[in-house]
């Protein structure tokens, strides 16, 4: 396989794109190797490294120092349970902590409500689904470290109007979305009031640069 990496820098933040000009190559045993998608360097300035099915969005002040910025895509499969609706891709560093939020957004163009972003928990211990905010080309979410991510659909889950906002306690919803269960409708999108920086316990509660984590729908300020 060979990579090609272009690095440009916009207004003072880089963004990286990486493309293959092949498939991936075979491993040792000919099983299909990983596939690097993105690399580049970013640091605390931010910036964005892109490439094929996936995005990431790094603001100012979210890296302390400069860090190589790596995105594979994997042939690992799909924990059990959840039914893969894109490839699943390692970030690294791995276990890579940012200061606020970072947000990563994976292209799909015929998602449903029953889709959400898995992220592996910092412990290794399992996914963990984040609410992610769903367009009619990507879904996206905000997070605070690197491990690996999808997009999945969650078996089971029914989709009612009923629902909508039963994730964010009294929080206020809009009116334009139908949400599943414990996701609420914000600006016409379908989030987690518990995870969301920018509607932490209700919709359109942005968290500040002081507390920038939403956990549990309260702002908190990073751990460590």
């Amino acid at each position: 396989m060979r990579l090609w990496l272009v690095a440009v820098i916009v207004g003072g933040a880089v963004i990286a794109c990486s493309t293959s000009d092949g498939g991936a190559g075979g491993g040792g045993n000919g099983a299909p190797a990983p596939d690097v998608v993105a690399e580049g360097t970013i640091g605390p300035v931010g910036g964005t490294v892109k490439g094929d099915g996936v995005t990431l969005d790094i603001p100012r002040s979210a890296l302390g120092s400069d860090q190589k910025i790596r995105i594979t895509r994997t042939t690992d499969e799909a924990p059990a349970g959840f039914l893969a609706r894109t490839p699943v891709y390692r970030f690294e560093p791995e276990g890579l902590v940012f200061i606020k939020p970072a947000h990563v957004s994976f292209a799909i163009t015929d998602s449903e409500l029953r889709d959400d972003v898995l992220w592996s928990k910092p412990d290794k211990s399992g996914f963990e689904r984040l609410g992610a905010l769903v367009t009619a080309t990507s879904l996206s979410a905000d997070v605070l470290h690197f491990s690996e991510g999808f997009v999945a659909r969650i078996p089971g889950e029914d989709v009612d109007a009923s629902t909508s906002g039963e994730g964010g306690g009294d929080a206020a919803t809009d009116a334009n979305c139908e949400c599943a269960t414990g996701l609420s409708c914000c600006g016409g999108s379908c989030v987690s009031t518990g995870t969301s920086s920018t509607n932490c316990g209700g919709c359109g509660k942005v968290c500040g640069t002081a507390t920038p984590v939403c956990i549990n729908g309260v702002c908190s300020a990073p751990s460590g």
